[in-house]
């Protein structure tokens, strides 16, 4: 339990409003608690909502995975003053007649997770046919591609985004059934991942070609291109910088090597491209791909799929985002769900739940599928998108190739530190299944953002 307070029990700032913090994984929440602290906010608590912990003195309760907060009973026995901020896209976990009810207000922090979400769910598709990442860990130096060539493009870019969601080791921690830490909350350590987007790249040389590498990592995934020894083709069509070798050395978070004229070619962050894995028969270059659901995080992935790897993109949507055209191809939100499935290869859900997207995909709507093809079933937002049994059906007997997920059936339930249901447990071992604990929305720069968008939330309540 983290506190801060004075000698009568709070700490007392000029902004006159104090939060509660809930249900935060402990890094999330030290780190809010200073930045509200610095800002003038009184900060009154950080730790595990209970009844015992409930500050109902507290103006506003700053939370994230708190499920308490959809108990009538609960709500209207304990609440803060003003109203909450969930730290999370959505509000569906707080109950809004008890919100109505008590004249409070609740208000969500929709915007900072959706590049990590959208990276991981393409992370999640590469994982599915790519297995897994085998470059050293996130926590090492800068890595080093040497033997490039663009035939390996796409699986140096997986191997990129599954080192930087540390996607095997969420894997583990999912069919290990670790959603809480040893201090009864969320782990911290996914919160350590970084993003693709903005980070540096060097590419040396130009004895072999990276042009798919520079437009997969500059289109996709709007990484900062560096170059040294380059032809002025990639610099001029994907805005790689010039730069001297000596500052790619130095600067980069990864190195290709285009060429054996120049070094480093050996040592503990070297890797040699030639050792992955031979082409797969199935990958996401230049494949036919559905969006379900072009939010802010459906919108990058489609962004990805076709600027980055040349996709086919489809979408599904009840309205059409005009930014998205030439991106996407819109289909009628009136067909059966499974039209835009059907001749898909990579199909992501990115839809929030409600009452129009509940069980949206069933087993009739599998059932609809056109056979002879391989298909990837994508999920990052929430498991009761899909019917639970009927997924689960079509990837024991081959109709799926894989279901990819951060959110299996029931999650809810290990989130809150229970014991997983048989439902639960089948999906998280099967080999078919990729599963991630919920944590998608994690990352390093993820965390920073939320720390703005919170302090928007709570100055809004001061207005």
């Amino acid at each position: 339990m983290y506190m801060s307070v004075t000698s009568r029990g709070r700490i007392i700032g000029p902004s006159k409003i104090s939060v509660a913090i809930y249900d935060t994984p402990r890094v999330v929440g030290e780190r809010l608690s200073t930045a509200l602290l610095q800002a003038g906010f009184d900060v009154l608590y950080e730790g595990n909502l209970t009844r015992e912990t409930a500050c109902r003195e507290a103006d506003i309760w700053l939370t994230k995975w708190t499920y308490k907060l959809g108990d009538y009973g609960f709500l209207k026995d304990a609440h803060p003053r003003l109203g909450f901020v969930s730290a999370t896209n959505g509000v569906d976990h707080i109950n809004k007649q008890a919100v109505a009810e008590l004249n409070l207000r609740a208000e969500n922090c929709p915007t900072f997770s959706s590049i990590p979400v959208a990276e991981h769910a393409i992370g999640l598709a590469l994982r599915s046919v790519h297995g897994e990442c085998i470059l050293p860990p996130l926590s090492g130096s800068v890595v080093v591609f040497s033997e490039y060539s663009d035939e390996y493009a796409e699986r140096a870019v997986a191997q990129m985004l599954m080192r930087s969601r540390q996607m095997d080791l969420g894997i583990e921690r999912a069919r290990g059934y670790k959603y809480r830490d040893r201090d009864d909350r969320r782990p911290s350590e996914p919160w350590s991942n970084s993003e693709l987007a903005g980070a540096r790249v060097g590419i040396i040389g130009k004895d072999r070609e990276a042009f798919q590498l520079a437009r997969i990592l500059r289109e996709g995934f709007d990484c900062d291109l560096h170059g040294y020894d380059i032809s002025e083709e990639l610099s001029g069509y994907y805005r790689v910088k010039h730069d001297s070798y000596l500052g790619i050395i130095e600067h980069s978070d990864y190195i290709f090597l285009c060429t054996s004229r120049y070094g480093p070619m050996s040592g503990p962050w070297t890797f040699d491209t030639r050792q992955l894995s031979a082409q797969e028969e199935m990958q996401l270059s230049n494949s036919d791909v559905t969006v379900l659901g072009t939010g802010a995080i459906g919108s990058i992935i489609a962004r990805i799929c076709k600027k980055g790897f040349h996709c086919n993109v489809r979408a599904y949507n009840r309205s059409r985002k005009p930014e998205l055209a030439g991106i996407v191809e819109y289909v009628d939100p009136n067909a059966p769900i499974s039209t835009p499935i059907s001749d898909s290869n990579f199909s992501f859900i990115s839809l929030p739940l409600n009452e129009g997207t509940s069980n949206l995909i069933t087993d009739k709507q599998l059932g609809e599928l056109a056979l002879g093809r391989k298909r990837v079933l994508v999920n990052v937002t929430r498991d009761r998108i899909i019917e639970s049994e009927a997924v689960f059906e079509y990837v024991s007997r081959g109709a799926l190739l894989a279901y990819a997920t951060d959110v299996v059936p029931n999650d809810a339930v290990l989130c809150k530190g229970e014991a997983p249901d048989e439902t639960t447990q089948k999906f998280l071992q099967h080999g078919f299944v990729i599963p991630t604990p919920h944590e998608g929305e994690c990352s390093r720069n993820a965390l920073e953002r939320l720390v703005d968008e919170v302090l928007v939330k709570l100055n809004n309540f001061m207005m």
